[in-house]
């Protein structure tokens, strides 16, 4: 999805082709699902093939991440952040330790706020119990690193109301609405795409930087299955991701 309503776009391909030098690594097969519409109408459709966008120095270490699917003004913005991010990373006249800096990236704004903490209590569970976290040098990393949040055992309440929200929105933007001749309602796209867009924004991000807050400059290999694990709630390590079928079936 993000290939076509994003990546497609000429401009914006043009902007990240000027100011990044991109690359794109796939995680693992997205899987299809067939939905029989009746009337001999079928849809194939594709369950998960979230995207995120990891933005990293020239070594690989990331120091911004935007998880979810952007609709063009959005992601166009996220560029632009990232840029001013690096200038400020690579920039003369700060002293800070280069980890201090990219983990004050990732808690600007309160973007993270109260997520860091949380996310530092997931980590925690995970390096004793995953095989995610087996050698996961980000993982390993914590218990040298001092949040300057609290540990929480639980998620901020505010995002804990909007979970609810969050999953009727990942339900629904797996399927296409389709009219009597089995072509797309015009708009219906649209609309899901800007939702899309404002809860990986308002929602995923926040999550994602409490991630990176914790772990400054890791590389995307070692954060990307956990923010997979803990963001979108879609195990890596589980090649079936979450969707078994029944037993005996």
């Amino acid at each position: 999805m993000a290939r076509s309503v994003l990546f497609s776009q000429q401009d914006l391909a043009d902007e990240m082709a000027d100011r990044f030098e991109c690359c794109w690594v796939s995680m693992g097969r997205v899987p299809y699902a067939t939905i029989d519409l009746g009337n001999g109408q079928v849809v194939e459709q594709t369950i998960g093939g979230n995207i995120i966008t990891w933005f990293c120095l020239g070594d690989g270490r990331a120091f911004d991440v935007q998880p979810g699917l952007l609709d063009v003004p959005s992601y166009r913005a996220a560029l632009r952040r990232a840029a001013a991010n690096h200038r400020s990373l690579t920039g003369g006249g700060n002293d800070a330790p280069e980890s201090q800096r990219a983990q004050a990236i990732a808690m600007a704004e309160g973007e993270s706020n109260g997520w860091s903490g949380y996310m530092a209590s997931q980590l925690a569970d995970l390096d004793r119990s995953h095989p995610l976290a087996h050698g996961n040098d980000a993982v390993s990393r914590l218990g040298r690193i001092t949040s300057p949040l609290d540990v929480r055992a639980e998620p901020p309440a505010l995002e804990r109301a909007l979970v609810k929200r969050v999953v009727e929105l990942s339900l629904a933007s797996q399927l296409t609405p389709v009219n009597e001749s089995g072509k797309a309602m015009e708009g219906v796209q649209d609309q899901m795409l800007r939702a899309d867009s404002d809860l990986a924004r308002t929602v995923l991000r926040p999550q994602a930087l409490g991630l990176l807050a914790n772990a400054p400059l890791s590389t995307p290999a070692e954060l990307g299955p956990h923010v997979y694990r803990l963001v979108f709630a879609t195990d890596l390590a589980d090649p079936f991701l979450s969707m078994r079928p029944p037993a005996g079936r």
